[in-house]
């Protein structure tokens, strides 16, 4: 795949999300396109694995191109930009997760950017609509990748970091 067709894979699979759950995030179009694995994600969520990159597949050029299409598209459809939280998952302390080795704060905000409609449109028939609690929060459906962690570990977590992406405006 060239890098036009990975662009267009990216800005698909960002449709998709957007149609699932209501808003775009790197990890989701980055598991959309296959290019991170459930099993991966929960790693880098419990602190098993350093930094999101060293899981990705791919190199990290195919993988700046899928976050500047993604970025460059939702732009272009005027959707609001919204940075959130990342923690960890798992006993101990909740830990701000790491996206890239550099740990480059223009790169972390960027992966940890998902895109938002910036006015209510009816969402369309089959997707997910947000239903979060309050303004501040976007409700993750339980059936989509890398959202909730096993149950084991569900009881100790508090339900903010469970079911809702804490979205800061």
């Amino acid at each position: 795949m060239n890098r036009r067709e990975l662009e267009q894979a990216a800005v698909s699979a960002a449709d998709r999300c957007l149609k699932a759950k209501g808003y775009i995030s790197m990890v989701d179009v980055l598991m959309e396109l296959g290019m991170l694995s459930r099993e991966d994600c929960e790693r880098w969520r419990f602190r098993q694995v350093p930094f999101l990159e060293r899981v990705v597949h791919g190199n990290l050029a195919r993988l700046n191109a899928v976050l500047r299409a993604v970025q460059a598209n939702s732009a272009r459809g005027n959707m609001k930009a919204s940075w959130t939280a990342y923690m960890s998952w798992g006993e101990g302390k909740r830990q701000a997760l790491r996206f890239s080795k550099s740990g480059d704060a223009n790169l972390e905000r960027a992966y940890a950017t998902h895109y938002l409609l910036s006015s209510p449109r009816k969402v369309e028939q089959g997707a997910a609509p947000s239903t979060g609690e309050g303004r501040n929060s976007a409700a993750v459906p339980p059936n989509q990748p890398c959202c909730i962690p096993p149950s084991s570990t569900r009881q100790s977590l508090p339900h903010s970091l469970i079911c809702r992406a804490k979205i800061h405006h």
